[in-house]
């Protein structure tokens, strides 16, 4: 499922995508293109809409959703059982065959922005990470009356751990535990994209 905007997607597996304002009564039907009804994830880089399948690879909408093109160049899989997007990146992860990052230039997608505002941008390092990641944040940026959390969702939005921030810019957190695969670090309102070799 993702959120764009007034509309809310979802995928499902077997009966495509479908699309639907915030009330959730109406849904609407949105396949025009795709040739694979098993939908496993969905993500969203400006106006663009991706969708991984289970055979079909990915499919990108330009229209909210309306047509879809199918966009597999170099990908040795075509059952996307995750995606994400970080900045100016997409991130495939493939049943067996790993995971795959493009930049979106390359599915030529302009209206995404490569710069990086350092000042205030939730940073993680490395990534892809091994055994740790370092979190780096301006803590000038979050709330002071509460405790701040990290906490770390992998893609099916369980919470894989759950740590309290420090009063430091950066933190350091031991990853080794997690399973290779996407994982989404949030801290107050920000949240970034890592993912875990």
């Amino acid at each position: 499922m993702a959120i764009s905007g007034n509309s809310i997607i979802a995928g499902t597996y077997g009966a495509g995508i479908y699309r639907t304002s915030y009330d959730g009564f109406h849904w609407v039907p949105k396949n025009s293109g795709l040739t694979n009804y098993k939908v496993y994830s969905l993500a969203i880089a400006g106006n663009n809409f991706f969708a991984g399948t289970d055979g079909g690879g990915i499919y990108l909408s330009t229209n909210n959703g309306d047509s879809w093109i199918q966009k597999n160049g170099g990908l040795p899989s075509n059952q996307i059982y995750s995606i994400g997007i970080d900045g100016e990146y997409i991130f495939a992860a493939t049943f067996e065959d790993g995971i795959f990052r493009a930049k979106l230039i390359d599915f030529g997608i302009t209206d995404v922005e490569e710069t990086i505002n350092e000042k205030n941008e939730l940073q993680i390092i490395p990534n892809p990470a091994l055994d740790y990641i370092e979190i780096k944040l301006n803590i000038a940026l979050l709330p002071i009356s509460q405790q701040v959390h990290i906490r770390i969702f992998n893609t099916l939005g369980e919470c894989v751990m759950n740590n309290t921030l420090q009063n430091a810019d950066s933190q350091r957190l031991d990853v080794s535990g997690l399973p290779a695969g996407i994982y989404i670090v949030r801290i107050g309102n920000e949240t970034k994209m890592f993912v875990k070799e």
